[in-house]
């Protein structure tokens, strides 16, 4: 109870709540003991439920309220059957008519909830799977589209015989895979690229980097070319180029 006072954000909470219930419901003396463990544990329960509906500790909550409420109906049954025994008909009438009218109805209440806890997970499950299913989808790379001998911005391109490969442009930098460490030394050379009418140019002679002239939005619209023998960046900042090892990579970092 004082994880989820003191942690209200933390994904921990539903299961801190069930846990609690099930310490107070397990601390109940039984038939002719003090009910107030029972009561608490029912709060826990719902206070689990109402908050955490998906979780899949909602699901087990709803089977153990009922089990908790099973336990005051007994305790209700055996104060019934002592006024029937100490003939106080009005007392157990009254108990009676709270079982019938509060008790058993709840109870049953709680059975088809147990059945629409079960059903809500496997919908939000399904929900999970269908966002994963999506997103996977999302990244799946489009077919390869050429257009003059040039590959369009999106397009994905066989790079089986280039020299370098183009990853991605993330976190402020573009980063190659270096296929054929035998351009390091062309490579290493370099420092910085210095931008020049607008453009940053990373140029080696027969270093046939790619098979085919590409395109790609990296920073702004079409602004990295990739050729046989360059790379270039539309940008009026400085360049600093970065080899790394293992697996060997080029990274070019605009300061």
């Amino acid at each position: 109870e004082s994880f989820v006072r003191d942690h209200p954000t933390s994904k921990a909470c539903p299961y801190a709540l069930l846990m609690a219930g099930r310490s107070y419901e397990l601390s109940y003396g039984g038939l002719g003991r003090d009910t107030s463990p029972l009561d608490n544990a029912l709060k826990s329960y719902k206070l689990l439920d109402k908050q955490y509906p998906y979780s899949p500790y909602a699901v087990k909550a709803k089977a153990l309220q009922k089990n908790v409420l099973e336990a005051l109906l007994a305790k209700q049954e055996a104060i019934i059957e002592f006024y029937q025994k100490q003939d106080l008909t009005v007392a157990a009438d009254a108990r009676i008519k709270e079982i019938h009218q509060k008790m058993q109805p709840e109870i049953n209440e709680i059975q088809k909830d147990e059945i629409t806890a079960v059903a809500k997970r496997k919908e939000e499950s399904s929900k999970q799977k269908n966002k994963v299913t999506k997103l996977a989808q999302e990244q799946t790379p489009p077919k390869t589209v050429v257009k003059n001998g040039l590959y369009s911005s999106n397009s994905v391109y066989d790079q089986k015989n280039d020299k370098l490969q183009f990853m991605s442009c993330q976190r402020g930098m573009i980063i190659f895979n270096i296929k054929d460490t035998s351009i390091l030394p062309a490579l290493t050379s370099f420092k910085t690229l210095t931008s020049k009418n607008g453009e940053a140019v990373l140029n080696i002679p027969n270093g046939n980097f790619a098979s085919h002239t590409i395109n790609k939005n990296c920073f702004a619209h079409n602004d990295l070319l990739i050729s046989n023998d360059r790379i270039a960046l539309k940008t009026k900042r400085q360049i600093a180029v970065i080899i790394l090892e293992k697996p060997a990579r080029l990274l070019l970092l605009p300061e």
